[in-house]
């Protein structure tokens, strides 16, 4: 994964809750799907859900307001950011760590390589 050019894609990206938070991207490695979960649990205490990313990148781009051009510049980005990533992975999973009203969320992005980088951000949801 070429983590210069997912800096380059998600630079003000934001994901909109009940507040607006940026991602930031970690380089995990290698990892078995068990040790994915096992270092996400390590990382945000909850309830660990699957999500499928085309409806997480669904959401993240059908809340744009058409009149609203801040909304829409990000849904624009969000919409840039999931072709990126189907263009350059084998395989992305995304991931809710609920339990509380601030809920971590993790793409995990793995490459044909087989490593692993994470995109996180986080959900308001009182």
């Amino acid at each position: 994964m070429n983590i210069e050019k997912l800096t380059q894609i998600t630079n003000g990206l934001l994901y909109y809750s009940e507040s607006e938070n940026p991602f930031t991207i970690s380089g995990w490695g290698k990892l078995s799907t068990q040790d994915i979960k096992q270092h996400i649990s390590k990382e945000a205490e909850g309830e660990l859900h699957e999500i499928a990313a085309d409806d997480f990148f669904m959401k993240m781009t059908r809340l744009a307001d058409p009149s609203d051009t801040d909304m829409v510049a990000n849904a624009n980005k969000a919409k840039a950011l999931q072709v990126y990533l189907k263009e350059n992975l084998a395989h992305m999973q995304v991931y809710r760590v609920e339990g509380n009203a601030q809920i971590p969320i993790f793409i995990i992005c793995v490459d044909r390589d087989g490593n692993c980088t994470t995109l996180r951000t986080l959900s308001i949801e009182t």
